[in-house]
């Protein structure tokens, strides 16, 4: 397994623990995930950015943003 999809797995199954997450959105993901439908956030991130560095033990790392669901919006970016 890639290391990246590795990361990714790990990510996802912890976030989805929370019960505050409405759903993910993953850079090696194609689909948005949704979690909890009554979640107050939406997370996205890149699980290992400069996975190609890990080969060399170069510097990787993760970037993680969390935004609120707004329902007046929600709605229209679900259906998009």
């Amino acid at each position: 397994m890639i290391i990246k999809f590795f990361v990714n797995d790990i990510i996802i199954n912890n976030l989805s623990k929370l019960p505050e997450i409405a759903g993910l959105l993953s850079e090696e993901n194609d689909d948005y995930l949704e979690i909890n439908a009554n979640g107050k956030y939406i997370v996205s991130f890149d699980p290992l950015d400069g996975s190609g560095n890990s080969v060399l033990n170069l510097s990787t790392g993760s970037i993680v943003t969390s935004n609120p669901v707004f329902s007046k919006y929600w709605q229209v970016c679900k259906t998009a």
